[in-house]
């Protein structure tokens, strides 16, 4: 390699399945969603979710739909969307997960294989868990608060399969001021954590050994409620292995 030779760099790609979750929504209520993807140099007539997208032209996308729509876009498509956008083998993994941890550890382990450029993960307080998503490299670019409020929106969608659609978490944190401001004047029993070092929702500990129930009406309900402290520590090592 030369002496003034720029050492290689991937661009960061998404598949495109994030943003069709947007257009759909967009479209849903009339707003020119091909226009928008045309000036973030996007494809207006892809059909394949799997497809690859570059991350900055995707947050272009985002934050453009959102300044001409809706402030509150990325939260909104997020909720609607919810885990249906996660690639089917993962929400069938979570689904099979035996203890809300357990799909927790295996939902941070595969995003993780998945891109080493999005930081996911858990954090331990003394009475809850915090669960983080943050894109260094992408932050401060725009549009990035959009985009995080939407993962936010969507990992809190995995956490309703175990604890019910209704759950809210008692504190939840994003990295852009202006989100969450809007946020908290729209839904103010939220505690929220302006210029966060990263986005977050916290999840007290008693909900992390519950797993899923079916009843007759297709809901998911919330058993085995006991405290990370009762589990032993053998039945801890398998339901994490």
């Amino acid at each position: 390699m030369g002496k003034h030779t720029k050492p290689h760099q991937r661009v960061p790609v998404v598949r495109f399945s994030h943003s069709m979750a947007f257009i759909a929504y967009l479209r849903e209520f009339g707003a020119p969603a091909d226009i928008y993807l045309g000036k973030s140099k996007l494809p207006t007539l892809c059909e394949d979710p799997n497809s690859l997208i570059h991350v900055k032209r995707m947050y272009t996308f985002l934050a453009t739909a959102a300044h001409r729509e809706e402030p509150l876009l990325g939260w909104l498509v997020g909720e609607k969307a919810g885990d249906s956008q996660l690639a089917a083998a993962l929400r069938r993994r979570l689904e099979s997960a035996p203890t809300l941890l357990m799909a927790l550890r295996g939902l941070v382990s595969l995003v993780r294989s998945e891109t080493s450029t999005i930081d996911v993960g858990l954090k331990e307080r003394a009475r809850e868990f915090v669960f983080y998503t943050q894109y260094p490299k992408m932050r401060g670019a725009i549009g990035y608060e959009v985009g995080q409020a939407y993962q936010i929106s969507v990992f809190m969608s995995v956490v309703r399969l175990f604890l019910g659609k209704h759950w809210t978490p008692a504190e939840m944190g994003l990295e852009c001021e202006r989100t969450t401001h809007d946020l908290a004047e729209k839904l103010p029993a939220f505690s929220f954590a302006p210029q966060s070092p990263f986005g977050y929702f916290t999840i007290p500990k008693p909900c992390l050994s519950s797993s899923i129930g079916r009843g007759s009406n297709g809901q998911a309900a919330s058993t085995d409620l006991r405290t990370i402290d009762e589990i032993g520590e053998l039945e801890l090592m398998r339901l994490l292995l």
